[in-house]
């Protein structure tokens, strides 16, 4: 199985402050059209840091994710819930005609429902429909019948593609924030270049110019000691 990639960004401020100096580097660029296009800065490179800032601008924050994610999970834990009700009536009928520490009582599986993971209830309720099935003559006496466990079949069937729908939830958030780090990373590396063009063109002619170019890869965005002088 291949390792899972890690998102890492590259930048250390907020992508608000990327999204900010993309938009004011694109500026620069159209200020300096002539310098810039010299040095291999025009139009096209110009078009591609938009479409870079516009991608990143447009993609959909974490929230919206994590909003899908917390609505399977929702759905899951509830579709769980009815599942243990429905199983538990099981356990308690065979433990009125068998007793609890009798073969069949045991042969249903674990009693302990509330324990058990997502995936071992899904596993452990097909067995329990099983084995209640092969003794459904006895059971029926304490009002399990075969509608009973066809309805908890299902009943297992709807948790176990909850369990899918929330996993596959958390996948896309997993695959979105990547995607996010990625584009942001892009953009930040294009940001990066350009200003080092930047800088370097206006070196000996201008220093508010050059100035204009300086990107401070820090929390802030800003020089450390700007950004410690203005928290006093």
């Amino acid at each position: 199985m291949a390792k899972k990639r890690e998102a890492a960004r590259e930048y250390r401020f907020s992508d608000a402050r990327l999204q900010g100096k993309a938009g004011e580097v694109i500026q620069l660029i159209e200020r300096d059209a002539d310098e810039m296009e010299d040095r291999g800065v025009d139009e096209e490179r110009k078009v591609r840091l938009i479409a870079l800032h516009d991608s990143f601008a447009h993609f959909p924050l974490d929230q919206y994710y994590l909003g899908h994610q917390g609505i399977a999970t929702e759905e899951k834990d509830k579709a769980r819930a009815r599942l243990i009700t429905a199983v538990r009536s099981v356990f308690n009928a065979a433990e009125n005609v068998f007793g609890a520490g009798s073969t069949p009582y045991k042969q249903l599986g674990s009693a302990n429902l509330t324990k058990l993971s997502d995936d071992k209830l899904v596993r452990n309720t097909r067995n329990t429909v099983k084995m209640a099935t092969k003794y459904l003559d006895d059971l029926g006496s304490e009002g399990i019948t075969e509608a009973k466990l066809i309805e908890i079949a299902a009943l297992n069937k709807s948790f176990d593609e909850a369990v899918d729908e929330m996993l596959t939830a958390q996948r896309n958030r997993d695959i979105a924030t990547q995607e996010r780090i990625d584009i942001g990373n892009a953009l930040y590396n294009e940001i990066v270049k350009i200003c080092n063009t930047g800088k370097d063109i206006w070196y000996e002619l201008s220093e508010a110019k050059y100035n204009d170019y300086v990107l401070y890869n820090t929390p802030s965005g800003k020089k450390e000691t700007e950004a410690k002088s203005e928290e006093k």
